[in-house]
């Protein structure tokens, strides 16, 4: 049976039964992803479909398609996206932590992959939400849930952009202040669809617990080993790690997008959010 958790959300959830046998009348798996629609799925966690107060009802799609993303902790990582003919406007992943040491590359993969950039303004009537687990079917029956709470939901923010920038910091490689690594994923679950100015910039706008505001990364992007984008590093360190990438024919033979960060300045980061978090160093 699925179980689940809550917090000190009174409401009781719909029967665990339900998303296996709703994905088995209305979804799909392929592989290790499943997918069914947000509005059933909506139904089947039942206190994140109750009403929200003071929305229109043309905004209430995106208000659950955040709503849910953000607010449900799982143990199998999970994305909300919004699609035309099955082809990806728009996605948002679940926060997953230290804690829960979930790798959701695959979502990304998936999802990045079938992302479009426009939607004809007179077919946006039939644009789909989705809900994707990145698991196979006889997985999720051991799926667990927790609805956060506003507090929770702070913290695991944190947690989650902790976990991220120590990936980083473990997994990329230096040339002199800068940190290089494949651009797999953006911070806070937001999609690689999505402008990574503004994902960098919602870091900006996170708070620790004592209310210290928390700094916009600066980062820069290459793609096909030219400077495409990017804010707040130094341009004669890019340049000079554009040259060093030109002369590296494994770099240059990929057709990865790079992620460009301030070493300097992830290390600081996350040594802050460790001390806030009271996190320890693996």
């Amino acid at each position: 049976m699925l179980s689940q958790t809550t917090t000190a959300n009174s409401l009781d959830f719909a029967s665990p039964a339900q998303l296996t046998n709703t994905l088995f009348d209305l979804g799909d798996c392929f592989g290790n992803l499943c997918r069914l629609p947000l509005k059933s799925a909506l139904k089947i966690f039942q206190p994140l479909s109750q009403p929200q107060t003071n929305s229109s009802d043309h905004s209430e799609p995106a208000q659950k398609h955040h709503l849910f993303s953000q607010q449900l902790q799982t143990n199998i990582p999970f994305a909300v996206s919004r699609e035309w003919k099955n082809q990806v406007w728009s996605y948002q992943l679940s926060l997953h932590t230290p804690h829960t040491g979930s790798d959701s590359h695959a979502l990304h993969r998936h999802l990045s992959a079938r992302s479009l950039t426009s939607i004809p303004t007179e077919q946006k009537d039939s644009v789909q939400d989705w809900l994707y687990f990145a698991s196979p079917l006889d997985h999720l029956t051991r799926l667990h849930w927790q609805l956060l709470t506003a507090e929770e939901l702070k913290q695991q923010r944190l947690l989650n952009l902790a976990f991220w920038l120590k990936q980083k910091l473990d997994q990329g490689s230096l040339i002199n202040n800068l940190l290089l690594t494949p651009l797999t994923d953006l911070p806070l679950g937001d999609g690689l669809n999505l402008q990574p100015a503004r994902s960098f910039a919602r870091v900006g706008k996170q708070s620790l617990p004592d209310q210290r505001r928390l700094p916009s990364l600066h980062f820069a992007i290459f793609r096909q080993h030219r400077l495409t984008e990017g804010y707040g590093l130094q341009p004669s360190e890019l340049f000079a790690a554009q040259e060093k990438l030109a002369a590296q024919s494994s770099v240059m033979a990929s057709n990865q997008a790079l992620l460009i960060l301030d070493y300097r300045q992830c290390s600081e980061l996350l040594e802050l959010l460790e001390k806030a978090l009271l996190l320890k160093k693996s």
